[in-house]
Parts: structure tokens; C-alpha cells; sequence
């Protein structure tokens, strides 16, 4: 099952679900995203994508 599936996105509305999935897009392909001031690895971005 891919990650978008697993989203349910079908729960929301067509324009809310589009949004998710962008930001959903964006954080499975970036190298590492950055919160507060921890960096993750791509690795552990897709890890915890794959935990939903």
C-alpha cells in the first residue's frame, strides 16, 4: 500500500485532500526537512510517513 493511500485522504474534501497530498509529496522526496532545530534525514522523514 503506497503512503498516499494510507493517508485516507478521501476523508476530506476534494481542495483540503489536494493539500495533504502535496505536503505529503513534498516531504517523501525532500533530502531533509528541518524542525526547530532538528534536521531529519530523508530516511527518517519516509520512516515516519510509512508509521500512518
Amino acid at each position: 500500500m503506497g503512503i498516499l493511500n494510507a493517508c485516507e485522504l478521501h476523508c476530506f474534501s476534494p481542495e483540503v485532500a489536494r493539500v495533504f497530498e502535496n505536503a505529503i509529496e513534498r516531504l517523501f522526496y525532500l533530502d531533509h526537512f528541518r524542525v526547530g532545530g532538528a534536521t531529519l534525514p530523508q530516511k527518517r522523514v519516509r520512516a515516519k510517513l510509512k508509521l500512518g
